[in-house]
């Protein structure tokens, strides 16, 4: 029996849930797919998928400042 995080079914089933849609994700460092790629990246690289939003807790995704870090999927996006 495999198990699968929920950022992958998402990616491997459910797609049709976010193509074509503008997305927000709500993650911290810790959350990733079972081959350990950010949440953030899968999710924002993903095809049809605009990822414009990352929600995170007041200590931030790194537990620190982490707004210079961010790249590739979420350059540009809302961070809260």
């Amino acid at each position: 029996m495999s198990v699968l995080t929920g950022i992958d079914v998402l990616l491997s089933r459910r797609l049709d849930l976010v193509a074509g849609r503008r997305a927000g994700l709500i993650s911290n460092a810790s959350g990733v797919t079972r081959g350990l790629v950010s949440n953030v990246d899968a999710l924002g690289g993903a095809p049809g998928v605009q990822l414009v939003a990352l929600f995170v807790s007041e200590h931030g995704f790194y537990a620190a400042d982490f707004r210079p870090r961010l790249h590739g999927a979420v350059v540009g996006a809302i961070v809260a």
